[in-house]
Formats: structure tokens, sequence, C-alpha cells
């Protein structure tokens, strides 16, 4: 809710800005109070439903290598889209996140 709000905010004072309105119709709107984040306990897939999942996307490869690659290395999709062979050792066993990709619009990514 507070981020719908945020989101028509910006575009109604751009609107008022540009004497497109009047007025900001967010103006005195009252929202609930926001929860604190210890209210919202984080919530994880097991082992076995992030199996279940990949074994079920398995049929469309890559899909199931991926799902399990990103539960298990805890690596965000960013992160995963910016790999590159050159950042992933198997030897040593680790992955160096080096780059991120971001979504720009009109981009095509």
């Amino acid at each position: 809710m507070h981020n719908h709000h945020v989101a028509l905010n910006k575009v109604f004072r751009y609107a008022m800005r540009h004497r497109l309105i009047a007025y900001n119709p967010c103006d005195g709107v009252e929202l609930p109070r926001l929860a604190a984040e210890k209210d919202f306990a984080p919530v994880f897939l097991t082992a076995g439903e992030v199996e279940k999942i990949a074994t079920a996307m398995d049929t469309q490869a890559p899909f199931g290598t991926l799902i399990r690659f990103a539960a298990f290395s805890g690596l965000r999709s960013a992160e995963i889209a910016g790999l590159r062979v050159r950042d992933v050792n198997l030897a040593a066993g680790h992955i160096e996140v080096r780059q991120t990709v971001r979504r720009v619009a009109g981009s095509g990514l």
C-alpha cells in the first residue's frame, strides 16, 4: 500500500508541477501504519521444496538447474545474470560476483 502511494504521489506531483492538474489527490491521505520488520518472519523453501520445483522444471532445461543454483547459492537474479564463466571456480568451490545486470527500459534485456 505504501509503495503504491509513493508512486502515485510522484506522478501527481509531476502533473502539478507541469500544471496538468490543480491539486494532488494524494495530499491528506492517511496510510495505515507500516508494520515493523519484526512483524514479518522470512519464509524460506526447504531443500526438498526447492528440489520438487527444480525437478518439475527439468523438462524446460536449463531452468531446473537454474532454480537449484539460485536457491543454494543465495545469489539474487541480477547477480546470476551478471555471472561470467571466469567468475565460477569449481575447483575452489566458490563464485565471485564481479558485476550485476540491471534491466533498462527499452534495452531488450
